[in-house]
């Protein structure tokens, strides 16, 4: 499955390989990318990580759509889920 991931222009780690990295900067530059899509998705705890991954998958485009900015990008990477 082709898994998207949202992650703003000017951070230099990979949200799917270094997501610890990833986060603190993302968290030090405040953008807190983690947080927007946790208000945005809308999860179930009966959802299957395929399920999860394809709402992640919208909520990401909510983002780019409505709230960019300019400064967000989307990453993508065949994953199994």
């Amino acid at each position: 499955m082709l898994c998207k991931r949202l992650t703003t222009k000017d951070n230099p780690f990979d949200p799917f390989d270094d997501v610890d990295r990833w986060r603190a900067f993302d968290e030090q530059k405040g953008y807190c990318t983690d947080a927007l899509l946790a208000r945005i998705c809308i999860m179930t705890n009966e959802a299957t990580e395929e399920e999860a991954e394809l709402e992640y998958a919208r909520a990401i485009d909510d983002v780019m759509k409505y709230c960019d900015y300019g400064i967000y990008k989307v990453v993508e990477k065949e994953m199994r889920v």
